[in-house]
């Protein structure tokens, strides 16, 4: 599996639905005829793309988006912004405050969904003939970029605040 076929397969997920549980399914079934060779790839490349996006600024739209957002919630939202596709993740990694200007039927639903990065674990734990390799993948350790404070977040992201933004508590 390389990046191509990767993001041939991502794309074709997002283009099938926005509903994430449904998104799941498509992404299940792509998988499953796929080697456990293939799924692990996959799967690395799943991982060191939600790592890119591990930055301050991405957690801001995240937390404005989601009227907070924990480090559970935080990787949801990577996840499913991977699999809202390519052109929609890059957005996303050259100007987080672009996700102020896109149209949700359910923002909450559709950029926090806990779900599709389990889908590789789970093909992998059906195919008898793989077995995991040792995982020297190093996560980042720290978020990359500038940390900001709450009473920051309508200047820095002044497009997903007028969408999404609540009334801050002084």
């Amino acid at each position: 599996m390389d990046i191509e076929a990767f993001l041939e397969i991502v794309d074709d997920v997002a283009a099938s639905s926005i509903i994430p549980k449904e998104k799941r399914s498509i992404l299940m079934d792509k998988l499953a005829v796929l080697s456990g060779e293939e799924v692990y790839a996959f799967d690395e490349i799943l991982t060191s793309l939600r790592d890119r996006a591990y930055r301050w600024d991405i957690r801001g739209v995240a937390y404005i988006i989601g009227e907070g957002c924990g480090d559970d919630s935080f990787d949801d939202f990577r996840y499913t912004q991977v699999f809202r596709g390519h052109a929609a993740f890059e957005r996303l990694l050259n100007d987080p405050d672009s996700i102020g200007e896109e149209e949700f039927e359910n923002a909450e639903r559709e950029c926090f969904f806990e779900g599709l990065q389990y889908v590789p674990t789970e093909v992998l734990e059906g195919k008898t003939d793989f077995f995991y390799p040792d995982d020297n993948y190093v996560h980042p350790a720290e978020l990359a970029g500038t940390r900001w404070d709450q009473s920051e977040l309508p200047d820095l992201f002044p497009k997903t605040w007028a969408k999404y933004g609540w009334k801050l508590n002084s």
